[in-house]
């Protein structure tokens, strides 16, 4: 790795500096790694739904994780953690904690009302498990 020389610069009328390096890409590209699979690009539309609620500052992101995967339809494709708050408002030793929560078929487009039945006993599930608050958005 280096700079190439200003005499070699000044022959092909390059002004400014110009880094260089070589890399020996068989040690970056091991072949002992099994290769990417691929999946096809979803052909119908997800729908997302948002989250929010108030849990004891002991609940880790995986706590809620695991309740939302156990309690989770196949649909749901996507959790997405976007909000932490502490404040006074929330109370001492607590957190709000804001998820968006994406639901899609592979074999057709999703109603409301399935997603909002799904959705529905996630949050549920948040209660029961976690003994959420959930707040309403």
């Amino acid at each position: 790795m280096g700079l190439i020389r200003d005499d070699i610069r000044a022959e092909w009328r390059i002004p400014d500096p110009v880094g260089v390096a070589e890399i020996r890409l068989a040690v970056l590209c091991d072949e002992s790694r099994p290769p990417v699979e691929l999946k096809p690009l979803p052909a119908y539309p997800g729908v997302t739904r948002d989250i929010a609620f108030i849990v004891e500052e002991s609940v880790t992101h995986g706590d809620v994780l695991r309740v939302v995967r156990a309690a989770a339809p196949r649909e749901l494709t996507g959790v997405l953690v976007f909000d932490i708050f502490r404040g006074k408002a929330i109370g001492e030793g607590r957190k709000s904690l804001a998820y968006s929560l994406v639901y899609r078929s592979l074999e057709r487009t999703l109603t409301d009302e399935e997603v909002n039945a799904s959705h529905e006993v996630i949050r549920e599930a948040l209660k029961t498990g976690l003994k959420a608050e959930i707040r309403e958005t």
